[in-house]
């Protein structure tokens, strides 16, 4: 994943990801402040044998000192400290659970902890127990055959001794048979000499292994002298008696926190993995091509959709409200700007027009009665798509714009697409093909009252196409508004009068069809089957990759060229 997508992703995530720290750290806190305060006291105990310092003695202590560890946990210790403390409150497996003992591997000290919530008794019970295990370590002493470490040099030097005892009977054996074969040879001397040479090798090996045995015993019965005599020698020291502790184990009010928000952090980056690796949004560029297997053709940072009118500007590069048609009986209300760069002035919008027009194609003199006071804002980005957008010839089929879902900035985009197309001198119809809801005639504030409707459900096509275009400020667009709404809008759409109405049109100027998405709706591919080119339109934010492809296909069956996708909602760092 590349280091832009990971900032992408935390810039997207930040809001969720510093909740989820709060959350934690706040969580954090609340175990801190709600958890019983517990306390430890500590009692240290030092194995040593005084007078001795050989390196047997060191190692008998230490061996010593791990036979002491097991002794503050043991029953009888516990038993004997729940005597002398005669607090009823404690019982032998609440005790237990309060003691713990550490002894480093390779040291001669024993230390015994006791936790409890009551730091006096803890001490008390430490000391006590450490006092406990001395008296009961000593008792074992005294008797090193009962220690574990001795029993266990008791059973070795045993042992041993019965091993060498069986090898020694075993030479006797094989010595005699060795005797009977060279008593009694055979007749054939090499025979004999092999038969007297493998008894010779087999008494050689058992002589070996009884030398072996006979060191081994040595050594292990010396041990055993050495620890008999250590352990007469060993004594156990309480260093100091448990002090009673000032504050509380466990996590401090900090510490606490600092978990609480690493583990919040934790915790919404596996929600962000398992989230971005299950979601197939097209949140960048490189997924939206990925996806379609198409180029971009223009990147647009964000279309505001809180209206639908497009913003005017007069000769001075003010604003100048467009109003939209009233119902019946409502007054008609100016509508504010959509467009993020509303306040751009006619002046810098127009500034590539000049390096950029063309010859314009049949240009229609009731679309150019005169200049206009006003005209629409029109973002840079889009004279540049007009260019490759511009048509070649005079008469070409028409431009579908649509996209995979509502709401995807479609409607705007062909807006547009056709004030470009216009100021690049060529003449522009914007048929508003979305029957079930259509916005063209609100976005230029126009009348809906006739439109495409009107045509399609005029079965004999008595009122040219060109008569119910309506003019709008831009001099060489004009538009064909959706009409009044009709019951089947899919079958009027599927009709033969809808290819007649589209050639009308075309013979005089270039048609750009805003069409309804094409998962909302079935007659996008009708509409589609009747034009010559398609533009898809992805929101960054909300098309998933899976939903664009299912666009596509139902394009690719309706025989359309798509040259390209326009990708709107795009974020201000991929488009540096």
């Amino acid at each position: 994943m590349e280091m832009h997508h990971v900032l992408q992703i935390l810039k997207q995530w930040r809001m969720r990801i510093l909740l989820a720290c709060l959350i934690g750290a706040a969580a954090g806190l609340t175990v801190n402040l709600l958890q019983p305060k517990v306390y430890q006291a500590e009692a240290t105990l030092f194995v040593s044998s005084p007078n001795h310092s050989d390196i047997n003695t060191l190692l008998g202590n230490q061996e010593a000192a791990k036979a002491l560890a097991s002794f503050p946990q043991s029953d009888a210790v516990l038993r004997a400290t729940l005597q002398v403390v005669g607090d009823k409150s404690l019982t032998l497996p609440k005790l237990a659970t309060m003691v713990s003992v550490q002894n480093d591997r390779g040291t001669q000290f024993v230390v015994v902890h006791v936790r409890d919530n009551l730091p006096e008794r803890a001490a008390f019970l430490a000391t006590e127990i450490a006092k406990q295990s001395i008296a009961q370590f000593q008792m074992m002493l005294s008797d090193p055959n009962r220690t574990l470490l001795g029993q266990d040099l008791q059973q070795q030097v045993t042992q041993l001794a019965t091993e060498i005892k069986s090898a020694e009977n075993e030479i006797q054996q094989q010595d005699q048979q060795l005797m009977a074969i060279e008593g009694q040879p055979v007749a054939d001397a090499t025979e004999q000499k092999a038969r007297v040479d493998q008894q010779t090798a087999r008494l050689d090996r058992l002589n070996l292994t009884l030398s072996g045995l006979r060191s081994a015993y040595s050594q292990l019965y010396s041990e055993q002298i050495s620890y008999f005599d250590s352990s007469n020698n060993t004594q156990v020291t309480l260093l100091q008696d448990a002090q009673i502790p000032d504050n509380s184990v466990g996590l401090g009010r900090t510490l606490a926190i600092a978990m609480g928000l690493l583990a919040g952090l934790v915790a919404i980056v596996g929600v962000i993995v398992l989230v971005e690796q299950n979601d197939d949004t097209l949140r960048t560029p490189a997924k939206v091509v990925e996806a379609s297997a198409l180029p971009l053709l223009l990147m647009v940072e964000r279309f505001q959709t809180a209206t639908r009118s497009l913003v005017l500007l007069d000769s001075s590069s003010h604003h100048v409200h467009v109003e939209a048609p009233a119902a019946p009986g409502e007054h008609a209300t100016p509508v504010e700007s959509e467009m993020q760069t509303a306040s751009v002035g006619e002046e810098e919008t127009m500034k590539l027009a000049p390096l950029l027009v063309k010859q314009p194609v049949l240009v229609q003199n009731h679309l150019s009665n005169g200049t206009p006071k006003a005209r629409y804002l029109l973002h840079e980005e889009f004279l540049t798509l007009g260019v490759f957008l511009h048509p070649e010839q005079a008469q070409v089929g028409p431009l579908l714009v649509t996209s995979p879902e509502h709401g995807d900035g479609k409607s705007l985009v062909a807006a547009q697409i056709a004030l470009a197309l216009a100021r690049l001198g060529v003449a522009v119809v914007l048929v508003d093909a979305n029957l079930r809801n259509p916005t063209v005639h609100e976005r230029f504030g126009l009348t809906n009252k006739v439109g495409l409707s009107t045509l399609l459900t005029d079965q004999q096509l008595t009122t040219p196409a060109r008569d119910l275009l309506q003019k709008t400020h831009e001099p060489l667009l004009a538009v064909l508004t959706a009409g009044p709404a009709i019951a089947a809008p899919a079958e009027a759409l599927a009709s033969p009068a809808l290819a007649t109405i589209m050639e009308q049109i075309s013979a005089h100027a270039y048609v750009v069809i805003d069409s309804p998405a094409v998962l909302n709706a079935s007659e996008v591919a009708i509409i589609a089957s009747r034009s010559e080119r398609a533009l898809m339109v992805v929101a960054a934010q909300q098309t998933s990759a899976a939903k664009l492809k299912r666009a596509m296909e139902t394009l690719t069956l309706a025989e359309v060229s798509v040259p390209g996708i326009i990708l709107n909602r795009v974020e201000k760092e991929y488009l540096r």
